[in-house]
């Protein structure tokens, strides 16, 4: 568990500050843990700010400073969003305001205003999501159908054999729901991101914050991008082509125009659930591919580890990292080597 202690300095940090940007991942997880901040930050009297990065890229690039200064906060909190800690140092400099950190990603550690159980050595079980971290610092006993709605989102299918599986049914049977409406209310908030549709993902999280899940499993928009993505995804899967084939890895290819690289890559992991999965996806709209590595039986954080020591842009945790690559050919040579020739236990 997070030190009681972190509880108390994180709120009477958010307290003092008065005036806040949030930074969000857009992901279903970042957008509930946006969500529940939202709620919290208004209960505390704190006027917030939110800002979604350029989806696809984890760089200082990726954040509207500008207008993040605009809006003259006092601190930008960075919430699920897997920054590394220099470019958070970077980040920080250039707004000249405090940066706090809210996450579970694997990185490293930064000595103040990070929020990270799973840096500091945390099981990564034990903290599944960003808003299971939020649970313990915001020490919420409501809000619980957003806080399963994350883990839910992060875990996906894989959550049908990890213990959480249980406390997850009660959680969203408070609320009236259950973990298959928290299935198809996860599908339904990817689909802003996965169709790269920035402006959607803020409704989402107005949605969430004032009406919660029963929300989004309301909303017609959000099912009628839900069925242009389930559209998108079946004319890519039929182009995929396995690649690479050694051990316990597969290495796929895909070229498409929609950011639907962990619809596929969670897809394909879970076919072969006793090997690696590593999908090399062009995403032609942003002009950036990315390397998506999921394993349901290997622990990758050694592999994850030595590419970030390679100077790769990678990021992750212990089961599934993603590499923008930068590049061309050069990473996924790399990404390869280390999956194939490193103990991943």
């Amino acid at each position: 568990m997070t030190n009681p202690s972190s509880s108390e300095r994180f709120l009477e940090l958010l307290t003092n500050y008065r005036r806040v940007a949030v930074v969000h991942h857009w992901d279903v997880d970042g957008i509930s843990s946006s969500a529940i901040l939202g709620r919290a930050l208004f209960k505390l009297g704190v006027e917030a700010h939110y800002c979604v990065p350029k989806i696809g890229l984890y760089r200082p690039e990726a954040i509207d400073l500008e207008a993040v200064a605009k809006a003259k906060p006092r601190a930008l909190l960075l919430v699920d969003y897997g920054l590394r800690v220099d470019y958070v140092d970077e980040v920080e400099r250039r707004l000249g305001v405090d940066v706090v950190v809210v996450d579970h990603h694997a990185n490293a550690v930064r000595a103040q205003r990070f929020y990270n159980p799973v840096a500091r050595g945390a099981a990564e079980d034990d903290y599944p999501s960003t808003t299971w971290v939020l649970r313990e610092l915001l020490k919420l006993d409501d809000d619980l159908d957003l806080v399963a709605l994350g883990v839910v989102g992060d875990l996906g299918k894989s959550l049908e054999v990890k213990p959480i599986r249980r406390g997850l049914e009660l959680m969203a049977s408070k609320h009236g729901l259950s973990l298959e409406d928290l299935y198809e209310a996860s599908n339904l908030v990817n689909s802003c991101y996965r169709l790269l549709d920035s402006h959607c993902i803020g409704e989402v999280r107005e949605l969430l914050v004032e009406r919660g899940v029963k929300g989004v499993l309301a909303s017609c928009k959000l099912k009628e991008k839900a069925e242009e993505l389930k559209r998108e995804v079946e004319r890519a899967a039929a182009r995929i082509k396995e690649v690479f084939a050694r051990g316990p890895v597969k290495a796929y290819e895909l070229t498409s125009n929609s950011y639907i690289t962990s619809s596929i890559g969670r897809e394909l992991a879970y076919r072969h659930r006793e090997s690696i999965v590593a999908l090399v996806h062009k995403v032609e709209s942003l002009g950036v591919t990315y390397i998506y590595v999921r394993s349901l039986k290997y622990n990758l954080r050694r592999a994850l580890e030595e590419l970030r020591a390679k100077g790769l842009e990678v990021g992750g945790k212990d089961q599934v990292f993603v590499v923008t690559c930068l590049n061309g050919r050069g990473e996924v040579d790399l990404v390869l080597e280390a999956l194939t020739s490193i103990e991943v236990f």
